[in-house]
């Protein structure tokens, strides 16, 4: 079974139960429609029954219309496969919420090579990064997140894998999950003096 090693995991809303494990109750999932792995992950995490969201690189309206009205009544975890530029912008926001990013995945994508570089936190399985490396990686990804725990850790760089590319244009898509701050993770030296 997936889970994710921390002492840090705790109570909080972002929290369901499934079994004996307490898995994020990720309540949008993003997808940047412009890329066929994007649409491939935004289509598998709806049929898993995650709330999904595509957008055409422009993440104004979906901030305003979903994400933005939901972190005004309370942070809540969101997962996503876009470009860095709306992971770097998402993740500004969640700060202002008290929110972290806790997984990140790299996918560098080059149609001519065909080779695949994988970075990701040290939170994810070998199992799990077996079904990255595949063609249907986007659908792996959907289910990863599916069964994400909460945690997270440093990223490290995992090695290239060799699999057929999904054309996106030679360019680098990033699969990531934000999640609420318990309040016993927040450090110490976080706090002003």
């Amino acid at each position: 079974m997936f889970a994710f090693a921390s002492p840090l995991c705790g109570g909080g809303s972002a929290l369901v139960r499934s079994g004996s494990a307490r898995l994020l109750d990720i309540q949008a999932v993003l997808f940047d429609e412009r890329y066929p792995a994007a649409r491939m992950f935004g289509h598998a995490a709806s049929s898993l029954r995650l709330p999904s969201f595509g957008f055409d690189g422009d993440l104004t309206a979906l901030w305003t219309d979903e994400i933005y009205p939901r972190w005004l009544r309370r942070p809540t975890a969101i997962a996503g496969l876009t470009n860095h530029q709306s992971l770097i912008c998402l993740e500004g926001f969640a700060r202002l919420y008290d929110s972290r990013l806790i997984f990140r995945c790299e996918h560098s994508l080059s149609s001519t090579a065909q080779e695949r570089i994988v970075h990701a936190t040290k939170a994810i399985s070998e199992s799990d990064l077996v079904g990255l490396a595949g063609s249907s990686w986007p659908v792996a990804l959907a289910q990863l997140v599916s069964r994400m725990t909460p945690g997270g850790g440093p990223l490290l760089k995992l090695g290239t894998s060799q699999s057929p590319a999904i054309d996106n244009a030679g360019g680098c898509l990033f699969s990531w999950v934000i999640a609420p701050r318990v309040a016993h993770q927040i450090k110490l030296e976080e706090f002003p003096s």
